[in-house]
């Protein structure tokens, strides 16, 4: 809250509320009442400064309210002669229109508001339709493949979907993307995404693109863990969305652990893991593969899998390794080179 609001907001409260209320519109009053919030003036006062900013002294009759109110701590600044009424040198001083001009800006040196910036208060011209615009926004194709993946989260057919975006074709943003809604759509706090990747690199690049993204898109506060190189956390509290980001090595590692403490920790993501994203999932076919794909999923569990190259001739090709690939995904896949 800025010096100019404190004090904006701490001299309307002075006025009191009948004098506020005028200047509110009435719905809004009883839109406020039927809330179960009485009519006091530190709310008014913050309704009207929301709402006008600094242009709260437009209003003619306020300002006259302020000056009646607090003449005596400028009396002589406003008189023009000891002969003249004091209603007479308030109304006369009072008389202009509000905007960045001298007499606007007198106004506010009175009451010590000199430093607040004075904005346009001219009305503007309004567009009727207008686009909102996006910072760094999906492209198209991303945006239709990211519709596909929010699709397959809806599916009770499928629990697997395989995603083939060419290699540079942004997946990660894309299914990071999907992810975000995945969270937000989740009515339970403790959604939990597994996040599976190849090398250490491609782990910590997903940790940090889920913290950008998330970060603009984001509906509450979630946590991240890093599961991978040695890294884990000592007590995992699932009370919030929570993005874990392992290797497959990590994952393997895990399945044959005879640790109660590794035990447990794997144990609590699984049953909390609503969603599984596998990076490089044309390799999950290979057995080690399978065992750290099954070791954080449940039977609720959604596993979406990203690949550049599904197969060593595409998804539809006859060769044995492709066609289990596609089996191991039920078939289910996105080609984004493939608009159905």
């Amino acid at each position: 809250m800025s010096d100019c609001q404190i004090k904006v907001e701490d001299l309307l409260y002075s006025v009191g509320v009948s004098d506020l209320s005028r200047h509110i519109n009435h719905d809004r009053l009883r839109r406020i009442e039927e809330f179960g919030h009485a009519l006091e003036p530190q709310i008014l006062s913050q309704i009207l400064y929301s709402e006008h900013g600094i242009n709260v002294f437009k209003e003619k009759v306020l300002r006259s309210d302020l000056l009646l109110q607090y003449y005596p701590n400028f009396i002589d600044e406003i008189k023009s002669s000891p002969q003249q009424k004091i209603q007479d040198a308030l109304e006369e001083f009072n008389n202009f229109n509000w905007g960045n001009n001298i007499k606007s800006k007198k106004f506010l040196a009175l009451f010590d508001l000199d430093g607040c910036e004075i904005t346009n208060s001219k009305s503007l011209t309004l567009e009727a339709q207008k686009d909102v615009t996006i910072d760094q926004c999906l492209y198209p194709y991303q945006n239709w493949t990211r519709k596909k993946i929010n699709s397959f989260f809806d599916n009770k057919t499928h629990s697997k979907l395989l995603v083939q975006m060419p290699t540079g074709s942004g997946k990660t943003k894309t299914m990071l993307e999907s992810v975000c809604d995945h969270i937000r759509q989740n009515k339970d706090s403790k959604t939990t995404i597994v996040w599976l990747a190849h090398s250490e690199e491609l782990c910590e690049q997903a940790v940090e693109s889920f913290e950008k993204i998330w970060s603009k898109l984001g509906s509450e506060i979630a946590q991240i863990i890093r599961l991978w190189g040695g890294m884990a956390p000592n007590n995992l509290d699932i009370s919030k969305p929570t993005f874990i980001v392992t290797s497959f090595a990590t994952a393997y590692q895990m399945t044959t652990t005879d640790s109660n403490d590794r035990f447990d920790l794997f144990s609590n993501i699984r049953l909390n893991c609503s969603l599984m994203i596998v990076d490089e999932a044309h390799q999950s076919i290979a057995p080690t593969y399978k065992a750290a794909i099954q070791l954080f999923s449940n039977r609720s569990t959604k596993i979406v899998g990203l690949t550049a190259t599904p197969g060593r001739h595409g998804i539809d090709g006859k060769v044995q390794d492709t066609i289990d690939l596609a089996e191991f995904y039920e078939n289910n896949h996105v080609n984004i080179m493939v608009k159905n």
